[in-house]
């Protein structure tokens, strides 16, 4: 064979090398093209949807005279969880509501395994939470109205914040995503085991042991509260299999519950409280307060016409 025709030969080996592998690079792209899009898409008929408990907003609506709020709590989990459903005996209240301390949030909450912040007072009777058990696949729906402007009602926070109107909105429900009247009992035989000084005076800490012992293990608290004659609905409705639970305030002894929380940015909600605006507020509200009037006298303006 000629030298040249060797080259020749070469030469369109070569090239059918690099068409070679043009065309693997070429499939390969493909195959990833199509996984992404795949996976993008979410077309896996067999896919495991993620368990859990999910809150959701249903409905939002600031007129006038009032907040309307709506949402949706459902259980996709395979087992019951517990939803705080009140902060006291009785009608009220429900939910604290107040604005936050970076004074844009307006905070509306129900939950439990709190600390009570210096400077509030609680008068009796005491508030004394209600949790609701709600089961594997089962949803709630609820609704609040508030009227405006929205006046706070704390139970566990001393308020500090201010402002004309709250520009966010963030609703939280405490939940116990496990066998809470379980994990009650549970604690309350633990503590006796432990043969832990459940008497009302074994919770002065000076010069006590079990004072002591109470800061470091709630279930001191939980297991005198169980036991005491003050406390019999608690005791009864851990022990009864039912679907609420009656719990008197432990402190931060409970301290499982994890929190259901929905935000939403950019509203305006009209807010007075006795503290002054935060600096920095005033403006925003005066902005939106003309804009509502605005809004107002061309919707009088249209009522003319029609009229």
């Amino acid at each position: 064979m000629r030298p040249e025709q060797y080259l020749d030969e070469l030469k369109l080996e070569g090239l059918a090398m690099n068409k070679m592998k043009c065309l693997i690079m070429a499939l390969m792209l493909c195959v990833s093209l199509a996984i992404y899009t795949q996976a993008e898409s979410g077309d896996y008929p067999d896919e495991e949807k993620e368990a859990g408990v999910t809150i959701v907003l249903t409905k939002f609506d600031v007129n006038d005279t009032s907040l309307e709020l709506g949402w949706k709590i459902k259980n996709d989990t395979d087992h019951d969880v517990w939803i705080c459903a009140s902060l006291k005996p009785g009608d009220s209240p429900v939910f604290e509501w107040f604005l936050d301390r970076d004074g844009r949030t307006f905070l509306i909450r129900r939950r439990f395994n709190l600390t009570i912040e210096e400077g509030v007072i609680w008068e009796f009777p005491f508030y004394r939470s209600r949790y609701q058990r709600l089961r594997s696949g089962q949803e709630k729906a609820e609704s609040l109205s508030i009227a405006l402007p929205v006046r706070p009602r704390p139970v566990f926070e001393h308020l500090t914040a201010n402002a004309e109107y709250a520009e966010r909105l963030a609703i939280e429900i405490g939940l116990y995503d496990e066998d809470l009247p379980g994990l009650i009992f549970d604690i309350v035989e633990l503590a006796e085991k432990l043969n832990c000084d459940i008497s009302l005076q074994s919770s002065i800490i000076i010069d006590n042991p079990d004072g002591h012992t109470e800061q470091f293990f709630g279930g001191v608290r939980i297991a005198r509260a169980f036991h005491s004659e003050n406390s019999a609905a608690f005791r009864n409705s851990v022990l009864s299999g039912g679907d609420e639970l009656s719990i008197p305030y432990l402190g931060k002894a409970l301290s499982d519950e994890q929190i259901l929380r929905i935000e939403v940015d950019g509203v305006s909600i009209p807010y007075k409280s006795n503290y002054p605006p935060l600096a920095g507020h005033e403006g925003k509200s005066t902005e939106y307060q003309q804009s509502r009037q605005m809004d107002s006298r061309k919707q009088d303006k249209t009522n003319r016409e029609k009229g």
